[in-house]
């Protein structure tokens, strides 16, 4: 079991808001877990690969 929260996740300032991967490909399970925030007004094309 993997167990993380936002103290132990580092956060990213990509510029149009912040993002958090929870799980990323070197934990293994074939997905990943990521929290992802825009700032309000801002246009941005987001794409995810693990």
């Amino acid at each position: 079991m993997i167990i993380r929260d936002l103290e132990t996740v580092k956060s990213v300032d990509w510029g149009n808001g912040l993002s958090r991967r929870f799980l990323t490909e070197s934990d293994g399970v074939g997905y990943s877990i990521t929290d992802t925030t825009v700032r309000a007004g801002t246009k941005s094309r987001l794409e995810y690969r693990n």
